[in-house]
C-alpha cells in the first residue's frame, strides 16, 4: 500500500478511507489510486458518479420525510400522529411544546443548510462574488448575502429576533436559484443536484414556518 500511496500521491488515510467503503471517496482519489494500479479510471469515475447521484437521492429523500414530519404546523397534519427527531408526537402535543419547536427549528434550518453547502463544495466552493452574478428573472441577490446564507449565520439571526423568517426564507431561496443557475452553465446540474437544491429551499421554508409558530406562543 506505501507504495501506491507513493504513486498516486495519495495519503495513507484517504487510501484506505477509500478502501473501506466508509465514505464515498473524492473523484481525484478514485483516479489517483485506479491509474497507480495500472487500470483505467473512466469507468471507475462512472460508477463513483452513478453510486454519489444515488447516496444524494437517497439523502436527500430521508430529509425530505423528516422535514414533511413537521407539517401539520400548515395544517396538514390532521390529527394523525407524525415522528420528529425519534419521537412519536401528535400535532396538538407538538404545537404547545415550545422548546420541542425551537429544537426542530434549528435541526430542520442546519439541515437545509447542510444541502446547500454540500451543492456549494459538490461545484467546487465557487467564490460569492462569482454566485451573485448568476441572477435569473426571479431572484437576485448581493454577494453579502450569499456569504451570509451559505455560513448559517441567518439562523441565529431568527432565533435571537433579528430576522424575520419570511425575509430569510426569501433570501436563501434566492441564494439556492443563484447555485442552480452556476450550476447549469457549468453543465454540472443533474437531477439528484436539483432535488437537493429542492430538498434545501423547502427546509428553510419549513424552519421560517416553525419560528414564526414558536414567535406566536411566546
Amino acid at each position: 500500500m506505501q507504495d501506491t500511496c507513493k504513486k498516486a500521491n495519495v495519503s495513507k488515510s484517504h487510501a484506505y478511507e477509500a478502501l473501506r467503503g466508509d465514505k464515498l471517496p473524492s473523484p481525484e482519489v478514485v483516479q489517483s489510486l485506479v491509474e497507480a494500479w495500472g487500470e483505467d479510471a473512466a469507468p471507475w469515475l462512472r460508477r463513483r458518479s452513478e453510486a454519489a447521484q444515488g447516496l444524494a437521492r437517497s439523502s436527500a429523500s430521508q430529509r425530505l420525510a423528516e422535514i414533511r414530519a413537521i407539517e401539520f404546523i400548515r395544517g396538514g397534519g390532521g390529527g394523525e400522529e407524525v415522528t420528529l427527531n425519534g419521537q412519536r408526537l401528535r400535532p396538538e402535543h407538538l404545537l404547545a411544546d415550545v422548546s420541542t419547536l425551537k429544537d426542530a427549528f434549528v435541526d430542520i434550518a442546519q439541515s437545509a443548510v447542510s444541502n446547500l453547502r454540500e451543492i456549494h463544495e459538490r461545484l467546487g466552493r465557487p467564490d460569492a462574488d462569482v454566485l451573485a452574478t448568476y441572477a435569473t428573472r426571479s431572484s437576485r441577490t448581493t454577494v453579502e448575502v450569499v456569504e451570509y446564507i451559505l455560513s448559517g449565520e441567518h439562523i441565529q439571526g431568527i432565533q435571537d429576533g433579528v430576522l424575520h423568517p419570511n425575509v430569510v426564507a426569501s433570501a436563501f431561496g434566492s441564494v439556492a436559484a443563484h447555485i442552480e443557475a452556476y450550476a447549469s452553465e457549468k453543465g454540472v446540474n443533474d437531477d439528484a443536484m436539483s432535488h437537493l437544491v429542492g430538498v434545501a429551499v423547502e427546509g428553510m421554508d419549513y424552519a421560517g414556518t416553525i419560528a414564526l409558530a414558536v414567535e406566536a406562543q411566546t
